[in-house]
Formats: C-alpha cells, sequence, structure tokens
C-alpha cells in the first residue's frame, strides 16, 4: 500500500515538473526563446512599441517528418538554428515557436533579411541536405505582433505550396 501511495506521489511530481518545464519561456533543445517568451514580453496582443526591429521572419524546415526519420531530427534543428544565428549576428532575436518553426524579429530591413537567408538556405542545402521555407515582412507598427506574424506565415506557406526552398517577402 506504501508503495503505491509513494509511486502516484512519484507520478504527480513528474507531472508538475512537466508541466512547470513546457511553460518555461526557454526551448529545452536550442536554449532560444520560445512562443511563452513571446506572450510573456509582448503578452497576447503585443505591439511592437519600438522602431527597433524592422523586419519579421518566419521560417521552417520542408518536409521536416521526413527529414525527421532519416537524420537525427534534433541536429539538423541545432544545424538550422547555428546558420541562422551565424547569419543573422546579433542583428535581432530568434525564437522557437512549435517543433521545427522559428520566427525572428530583425533590426535590419527586409531586403538585408533576405540577402541572410539566401545564404542561410544555399548553407542549409549544402551543409545538412535540407531545404527551408521562409516569410519575410516588413513589420507594420500599426498593428499587432500576431498580426505581422501572420503576415510572415502566409508569406511562408506560399514558398512551401510552391515547393518550398525559398524566401517569400510581402
Amino acid at each position: 500500500m506504501i508503495s503505491i501511495l509513494l509511486l502516484i506521489i512519484e507520478q504527480k511530481k513528474i507531472t508538475r515538473h512537466d508541466l512547470i518545464k513546457s511553460s518555461l519561456p526557454e526551448d529545452e533543445l536550442t536554449g532560444l526563446p520560445n512562443r511563452n517568451y513571446i506572450k510573456e514580453a509582448y503578452g497576447e496582443l503585443g505591439v511592437f512599441n519600438t522602431t527597433r526591429y524592422k523586419s519579421l521572419v518566419v521560417f521552417d524546415i520542408d518536409h521536416f517528418k521526413v527529414v525527421n526519420e532519416a537524420h537525427n531530427g534534433d541536429e539538423i534543428i541545432l544545424g538550422i538554428v547555428e546558420l541562422a544565428k551565424k547569419s543573422i549576428n546579433d542583428c535581432g532575436i530568434m525564437f522557437r515557436y512549435s517543433g521545427d518553426e522559428f520566427v525572428l524579429f530583425l533590426e535590419i530591413g527586409s531586403k538585408e533579411a533576405e540577402n541572410r537567408f539566401k545564404t542561410i538556405l544555399q548553407e542549409a542545402k549544402e551543409k545538412m541536405d535540407v531545404t527551408i521555407s521562409v516569410g519575410l515582412v516588413d513589420i507594420d507598427l500599426s498593428v499587432s505582433i500576431k498580426t505581422n506574424y501572420y503576415r510572415a506565415v502566409q508569406a511562408c506557406y506560399a514558398v512551401k505550396e510552391s515547393g518550398g526552398d525559398g524566401i517569400e517577402k510581402r
């Protein structure tokens, strides 16, 4: 009876720990801020209250389920994050929004961001044999972060629908 009670208590600890872990503002694999960080920092309907950020990027790995089965998905994600960090080089902030989807708030204009992402796409293909779809928008300060995000997501999905491995700027 006592061992059953101890097992139940131990399971509750694990469950509580998992709940706490899933609500942390940092992604466990990459160490990047996650979508919870965005919500905490900017609020659910947050707006950009500074002109610091000029462009917003959403990107994800094309056909990630297939890539994950053929390769070590965690290694691919970490490799892509390193490519992006190297190319972005402290001119913004990158978030792991979900599985293989990333969001960036950049302090550079969309033209420069597009040029940097062309390099990331090329290196991802050459070094890791994966392709990436990228949606890129100039930040509109008159609308919410969520609206800016959805504009970039639409651009990203337009790339995916046309076969992936590209950048669409809106």
